[in-house]
């Protein structure tokens, strides 16, 4: 109202008394507006610092993150959304830390328990394989079971030392051998011949034979400085094997081989310029020839038949007796 009535005087139209009144009026209404507006400004540098800071900030936001302030807001919004995905990985992660101290103390419990119990093992091995060596023909021969653990950076914890382990536990085991008296004990490959070895390894089988998963046993040179009298014995000990096992054994001796089940005999013949090899089973009155040329050779005769029959007979016998 003010502003019209001035207009109309600055343009020299008359105005009546009430408008003139109303100019007035709306001059001083407009002028205590001013000082109270004046009164509410404050003379405040910092505010005025803040404020270009501000801006400032808004400004480098946009830059970095968005044209506009909808942008930069929309970033923010993934950006918090990362973050909880961290942090519950974070949590996650210390959770799984927590499980892993607390299966790594359960873990060294049962590795303790398993290694106490395959030292106990080991030893009960060690008593029924040399019984079953010094059968076979080893005087003085000397079964070690070696179980030691190793150091490790990161590992179990047992008795204040972190070991090394892996899913058969925290031992490390060897078998050592010495086959003659007064040699030291070495690892089994490497502290006997290829027969006592084989002989070896027949002892071991038939102390664990109740024990052991494996289906199918095979045997070479176990008659390697044995004689006719040991033969008996690892043939009663092969075909003991037999009850639990497939045994397979390649034998030159007949008193090895007058135990088997079943008897192959393993022939090698040239065809047209080419080595064949051949493999038969003999049984019956064949069986006893190949046992008596196992015997005494192509001039054996009727002897040595005699001698091979009676080896069957004794097999047999023997067999029958140990059956259950």
């Amino acid at each position: 109202i003010a502003f019209r009535g001035m207009k109309q005087l600055d343009e020299g139209s008359p105005a009546s008394e009430e408008q003139l009144v109303d100019a007035i009026d709306g001059l001083e209404g407009l002028q205590r507006t001013l000082r109270g507006y004046e009164g509410s400004l404050e003379d405040d540098p910092r505010a005025l610092e803040a404020i270009d800071e501000r801006l400032l900030l808004l400004a480098d936001l946009k830059r970095k993150y968005g044209a506009t302030i909808e942008d930069v807001l929309a970033h923010q919004a993934e950006s918090l959304q990362r973050l909880a995905v961290i942090d519950d990985a974070v949590q996650s992660r210390g959770e799984r830390e927590v499980a892993e101290r607390s299966l790594a103390v359960r873990a060294a419990e049962l590795a303790s328990l398993l290694s106490s119990a395959r030292r106990d093992a080991g030893r009960l091995l060690e008593e029924r394989v040399e019984s079953e060596i010094q059968e076979l023909g080893m005087p003085g021969a000397r079964f070690r079971v070696k179980i030691e653990q190793r150091a490790s950076a990161v590992g179990l914890q047992i008795d204040g030392e972190i070991v090394d382990f892996d899913d058969s536990g925290i031992d490390e085991v060897e078998f050592l051998v010495s086959a003659n008296p007064g040699e030291p004990e070495r690892p089994l490959g490497r502290a006997a011949s290829g027969g006592e070895l084989s002989r070896i390894m027949l002892a071991v089988k038939s102390a664990v034979a109740s024990s052991d998963p494996v289906p199918v046993l095979i045997f070479d040179e176990l008659d390697q400085g044995v004689g006719g009298r040991m033969g008996h014995v690892v043939g009663e000990k092969l075909w003991r094997l037999g009850r639990d096992h497939q045994v397979l054994c390649i034998t030159h001796l007949p008193q090895v081989a007058c135990y088997a089940d079943h008897h192959y005999v393993v022939t090698k013949n040239q065809t047209d310029g080419r080595a064949t090899t051949g493999v038969r089973s003999v049984s019956g009155l064949e069986r006893i020839q190949e046992l008596a040329l196992m015997l005494a050779g192509v001039r054996g005769g009727e002897a040595a038949r005699e001698g091979a029959k009676e080896l069957l007979d004794r097999a047999a016998a023997w067999k029958e007796a140990e059956r259950p």
